[in-house]
């Protein structure tokens, strides 16, 4: 997803905001909301083992061909 620099922001951003949502500008006070959400998120992921974020990240991450996820992306 893009506007994360790292990988913990790119998870951070994955697990606070719907995948509909994702590609939405959000602007205003909820746009303020949901990067401070993803803030705290990034914060509590940084005390997490690498590989757990890494595994996370391949297994949610979109592939392209509307599959999410190592697993989807290889099947198809």
């Amino acid at each position: 997803m893009p506007g994360g620099s790292g990988i913990v922001e790119q998870v951070a951003k994955m697990a606070t905001t719907d995948r509909e949502q994702a590609s939405k500008n959000r602007d205003g006070l909820e746009g303020k909301l949901e990067k401070f959400r993803e803030i705290l998120y990034s914060t509590e992921l940084g005390t997490l083992p690498i590989d757990d974020v890494v595994c996370f990240y391949a297994n949610n991450a979109y592939f392209g061909g509307g599959n999410h996820g190592v697993e989807a992306a290889a099947q198809d």
